[in-house]
């Protein structure tokens, strides 16, 4: 009689289409975010305004234009630019198979800015797909979400295979999370930060705290030098 109780499965899991995201935090950086806030309300009363209406931003926003990490006047410009960059650079490095000498042969170009979120505020759904990276930090996260809002001003980031699964299904419910589809959503915390690739469609849910809310983003392209 043949037995077949000795054939067992030799198989190891391969994630495929992963868009690598990563959230984290700068710790410690309490006093720095307070000069920051103050440095971002003082710009804003010198006009130091986005010229061109995006048709993103909708609701009570101000939109610095693009060029604020040139602004290397202020040394705590200096310092969030250089924290930025090093947590961008870091999960580059991580997520590709460059070594870091090989940075020395690329060209990062810079789209830099800063938002202040009043309450209604909100930006629609958009990518960055021009440039590789996007990335966000929260100076100042604002008010807390409340039972009546509890998605105020929460940045939502879409799965981009726009998967449209049965209901009645089962088998793609209850994945684990690298494995998920549909999206995620991240709520904002002072210090934050998020990276993630420009082709992801994000947006933000409109914000209704009281306490102005306080963003700094950039957009990264890499050419060769």
């Amino acid at each position: 009689m043949r037995s077949f109780f000795m054939i067992q499965i030799n198989a190891k899991p391969k994630i495929c289409f992963a868009s690598p995201v990563l959230e984290g935090s700068f710790t410690q950086s309490e006093s720095l975010n307070k000069r920051l806030s103050e440095l971002f309300f003082d710009l804003e009363k010198q006009g130091y305004k986005n010229k061109t209406k995006l048709n993103t931003t909708l609701g009570n926003i101000f939109d610095s234009p693009g060029d604020l990490f040139s602004l290397t006047q202020y040394e705590d410009i200096l310092e969030i630019r250089r924290l930025m960059n090093g947590a961008l650079t870091s999960w580059i490095l991580e997520t590709s198979n460059w070594q870091k000498d090989d940075l020395n042969n690329l060209k990062f170009e810079f789209e830099s800015w800063f938002h202040i979120s009043r309450f209604g505020a909100t930006k629609s759904l958009h990518d960055h797909g021009q440039c590789s990276w996007s990335m966000i930090y929260y100076v100042d996260a604002g008010d807390a979400p409340t039972v009546e809002f509890p998605r105020s001003g929460y940045l939502q980031i879409y799965d981009p295979r726009h998967i449209q699964q049965n209901p009645d299904d089962q088998g793609f419910f209850n994945l684990k999370a690298m494995f998920d589809y549909g999206g995620f959503a991240i709520r904002p915390n002072s210090g934050k930060f998020v990276i993630f690739p420009g082709y992801l469609e994000h947006e933000v849910v409109t914000y209704f705290g009281n306490r102005p809310r306080i963003m700094i983003a950039l957009n990264c392209l890499i050419r060769k030098k």
